[in-house]
């Protein structure tokens, strides 16, 4: 499952980095994650909802990959919400690509 959580939020991630690079931000940088997330909260045609979800899935990531203790749990509701927030900044990407 963790393996899933991680493959879609790559598919998330990467979505909002297409956004992102066609409004000439590249966020390559140590705390690129971070600043995927910050940036997004700028873009006026993204709803507010999805960028508190696209938060709380990048702390949720960090907690799987980085666990101190105890690896957080993942259900196919991250997954699914990963993979719904990654059509809608794609889809972003590709209006304003057009």
């Amino acid at each position: 499952m963790h393996g899933a959580f991680s493959v879609a939020y790559t598919y998330m991630r990467k979505s909002a980095s297409l956004l992102l690079t066609l409004r000439e931000v590249r966020p390559t940088a140590r705390g690129g994650h971070r600043v995927i997330s910050e940036v997004l909260t700028f873009e006026s045609q993204i709803a507010r909802q999805l960028v508190i979800d696209y938060e709380k899935l990048r702390e949720k990531r960090n907690r799987v990959e980085y666990p101190d203790a105890l690896i957080d749990d993942v259900d196919i509701s991250l997954i699914k919400r990963c993979i719904e927030i990654g059509d809608q900044l794609y889809a972003l990407a590709q209006k304003i690509s057009s």
